[in-house]
This record gives structure tokens, C-alpha cells and sequence, in this order.
């Protein structure tokens, strides 16, 4: 039987900012013109449309830290950075999916399924590393819960222990929302821009129909 309800699903997608390597960090750009837009699909339950909203975060750990809890709070609080003025407003029910994205250099388009605790030993942009976090309580390596079945990503068991496995598993050990990580090479290698940014638009389609209208 065919949804005859409707449900608005609100997506939040983190990008990180330049790095010296490059003037454009391609997790950032490729998912840019999603910010604002609105897809409207058949979900299992509902007829879907989904709210997305891109912001940039720093490639600090600290930072990453003192943001990440905001992003899943009800309502969120988004961090003050340019790419922030050009957002909609943040939901008042709070993100139902969180997709963070980073940078991939074998490129190819990965999604993990690990955010790791320990092993941190690269220095972020103020060259420090992962600050200490007395009474935190500990990650415990947690999974997304989350199984892409799509020929045009692959499953990876590893973030690399830099900014993309630390605020991977920084958002994860919130638990409260559906939490994905997927790294995406520079455009041309091989994938164009408009591929990665189709194919971010095509997995948080994915995710919003199998896992949250359900």
C-alpha cells in the first residue's frame, strides 16, 4: 500500500574547512549546493521530504570537541563560522540523520562504519593533538548501525585516527541521531564534483528511507 502520510526529515552534513594542501577541502565542496535544498521522495511509511543543511567545521580538535554536541542538542546549536550565515535556521526537533564528511587521497568514496577511540597521534591544524577529557565517558569503538548496500561506495573499518575518525566518533558517542561518515576524494580523481555531490545526495536519500522512515 502506497504512504499516504507525510514526514519532514532533517539532515545536517558537515563538511571541514581548507587545509594547507588545498584552497578547497573537497568534503566541503562536494556537498555545498545541497545546502538549502529540499528532496522530496516515497518513503517505506511516509511520503519523505528532506531538509539539508551543509556547514563547514575546523580541522582542530578542540573545536571539533566543543561543537559536536551542539550539532545533536534539541534544538541544535550550530557553530559561528561563515559557511553557518548561508544555512537554514536549524530545526527546532533536532537533526534526524548527521553526515559527516572528510577527505579520501586513494580516491575512492568510502563509508565507515568505526569511530575509534584511541590511536590519535596526528597533530590537527594548532599542531595539537586530542585533548584529555577527565570524567568523559569512553567511546567504546561505537558502530553507526548503518550497512550501505551500493556499488558506488565502499565499507571501510578505519577513519584514519585524524579529524574525520575523531568527529566521527565524537558524533557517534552522542547516540541520539543516525550518524554516518563517508570520505570522498578531490574532484577529477577520479570522480567529478557533481559525481561525489550526486552521490552524497543519493546516500542521504538511502539512509532517510531505510533507517529513518521506518
Amino acid at each position: 500500500m502506497p504512504p499516504t502520510t507525510h514526514r519532514n526529515i532533517y539532515v545536517l552534513i558537515t563538511g571541514f574547512d581548507p587545509i594547507p594542501e588545498t584552497a578547497h577541502h573537497p568534503s566541503y565542496y562536494a556537498a555545498k549546493p545541497l545546502n538549502g535544498t529540499q528532496i522530496s521522495l516515497p518513503g517505506h511509511r511516509n511520503t519523505v521530504t528532506l531538509h539539508l543543511t551543509v556547514i563547514e567545521v575546523p580541522v582542530v580538535y578542540a573545536d571539533v570537541l566543543s561543537l559536536v554536541p551542539g550539532l545533536h542538542q534539541v534544538p541544535p546549536t550550530l557553530p559561528e563560522s561563515g559557511s553557518v550565515t548561508d544555512a537554514p535556521p536549524p530545526p527546532q526537533g533536532g537533526y534526524d540523520f548527521i553526515f559527516h564528511l572528510g577527505q579520501e587521497l586513494a580516491g575512492a568514496i568510502y563509508v565507515e562504519t568505526l569511530g575509534h577511540q584511541a590511536g590519535y597521534n596526528e597533530e590537527d591544524l594548532m599542531g595539537e593533538l586530542p585533548p584529555v577529557m577527565p570524567g568523559a565517558r569512553p567511546f567504546a569503538e561505537p558502530e553507526n548501525g548503518i550497512k550501505i548496500t551500493d556499488d558506488r561506495v565502499v565499507q571501510s573499518h578505519d577513519a584514519g585516527r585524524f579529524l574525520c575518525d575523531f568527529i566521527y566518533n565524537c558524533s557517534l558517542a552522542e547516540s541520539a541521531r543516525k550518524v554516518l561518515f563517508m570520505h570522498v576524494p578531490h574532484a577529477g580523481r577520479p570522480h567529478t564534483l557533481d559525481e561525489m555531490t550526486q552521490t552524497i545526495r543519493q546516500v542521504v536519500s538511502w539512509v532517510a528511507v531505510n533507517y529513518i522512515d521506518v
